[in-house]
């Protein structure tokens, strides 16, 4: 995916690259299942579930998902579980996923977080993962983060998870 790219694999080019000075690499991020093949794709990154992974690949990672924000928009949410009239003051960053996700929409999460009737401050929505998360980062709201994909900015301090017993 797009995110994947962006945030997962361009990060660890350099020393790919160090170690590797003589592979040619071309990136080619999209959503899209590609035909490895009949593309002439010599490796593919795919986000997929376990069942469906293809013969012959190689599991790199799983993940978990979180609530996420910076330390100024979460405040004391970095510290204390959320009660439900704390999402009214909040921006909701909404990752549009053309091939949806129960884990990645928030419906799900205010539902758990016993806060599904509360409207939210505001909602942004994204149709790339690496653009939500990049909002989140610049302190535009709270997004549902992945796990391996945000894992730099949360050992930066750049983002805190929400303090939730959930995390899927």
């Amino acid at each position: 995916t797009i995110g994947i790219a962006a945030l997962w694999l361009v990060p660890r080019l350099s020393r790919f690259l160090a170690e590797h000075p003589e592979v040619d690499v071309r990136i080619s991020a999209n959503n899209r299942l590609v035909d490895i093949e009949r593309e002439g794709i010599d490796l593919a990154l795919r986000y997929v579930l376990p069942e469906a992974r293809p013969a012959g690949s190689h599991y790199l990672f799983g993940e978990e998902i979180f609530p996420l924000g910076t330390p100024d928009v979460l405040g004391e949410l970095a510290t204390r579980p959320p009660r439900a009239d704390d999402f009214a003051r909040l921006t909701l960053l909404n990752y549009d996923d053309p091939n949806p996700d129960l884990w990645l929409d928030w419906a799900m999460w205010l539902k758990k977080l016993d806060a599904a009737d509360v409207q939210p401050k505001a909602i942004l929505h994204f149709n790339h993962y690496d653009q939500l998360i990049a909002a989140a980062a610049a302190g535009q709201g709270v997004a549902l983060g992945r796990s391996v994909l945000v894992a730099d900015l949360l050992a930066g301090g750049r983002l805190l998870p929400l303090a939730s017993p959930y995390r899927h």
